[in-house]
């Protein structure tokens, strides 16, 4: 399943900007474990929301495990 860029928000709670920067190789807050988006159109892109949910999981489980 897909979410827009609202709905990753809602999920993660990041700004529009913020989650760019997150996927901007070239920006001090990249973060390669972020999901990639997916381009579903020209100006459309959508994220798996599966990927979302792992990555929020991994981020529990090392604040779990230090």
């Amino acid at each position: 399943m897909l979410v827009s860029k609202k709905q990753l928000r809602e999920l993660i709670l990041y700004s529009p900007a913020h989650i760019d920067r997150m996927n901007d190789p070239r920006s001090p807050y990249y973060d390669p474990s972020f999901p990639k988006r997916i381009k579903i159109g020209n100006q459309r892109v959508g994220w798996l929301k599966a990927e979302v949910e792992d990555w929020l999981r991994a981020k529990i489980e090392r604040r779990d495990n230090s």
